[in-house]
């Protein structure tokens, strides 16, 4: 499982923006994409350090992935 930091684009719902600000300060660990249209689009299931987890549109976000320190 990958970590990233997510951003929500311009035009991301308010709830896309809630999780992210509420949940992702420290990064989440990507678990699953779905790339169907099963929701309507392009998915991503995310894990976030606190306890959370759950599904965000990939139209609404940007993904970056964590770089690590070790040096």
């Amino acid at each position: 499982m990958q970590k990233v930091f997510i951003k929500p684009l311009p035009n991301a719902t308010r709830r896309t923006k809630t999780r992210i600000g509420s949940h992702g300060k420290q990064g989440f660990t990507l678990r699953k994409q779905d790339p169907s249209s099963v929701f309507g689009g392009s998915w991503v299931l995310l894990d976030a350090p606190d306890g959370w987890f759950g599904w965000l549109p990939c139209a609404e976000i940007t993904i970056e992935p964590q770089v690590s320190e070790n040096k």
